[in-house]
């Protein structure tokens, strides 16, 4: 099986996104609440991090990762200005001093 390039999932992305944005808002109106206080976390293992800034810069406020030499490896080229970091999880307390302070 081929590889999907950058840009193909770019696409993809912006497809995705925008499905998963208006499911959420039907959900949030169907039970009486108001979309914007719904709270959408991508995660993203996995997930090269030239495509999760592309997220970020298309309005991704909240990303999460599952594995700390995954989220170390992207941590400095995360957008992390306009984006909040998550570890999202379990987490073995041999690895908690790689996360401290980040």
């Amino acid at each position: 099986m081929m590889e999907r390039s950058l840009n193909e999932r770019k696409l993809d992305f912006d497809e995705n996104y925008k499905r998963v944005l208006d499911q959420i808002e039907q959900a949030a109106l169907r039970s009486g609440r108001r979309p914007q206080d719904v709270t959408l976390l991508a995660a993203t293992k996995t997930v090269p991090v030239e495509l999760i800034n592309y997220g970020i810069s298309r309005g991704l406020a909240q990303i999460g990762e599952n594995r700390v030499q995954e989220l170390l490896d992207k941590y400095d080229a995360l957008d992390r200005e306009h984006c909040q970091v998550q570890f999202i999880g379990q987490l073995q307390t041999n690895k908690v001093k790689y996360l401290t302070g980040r």
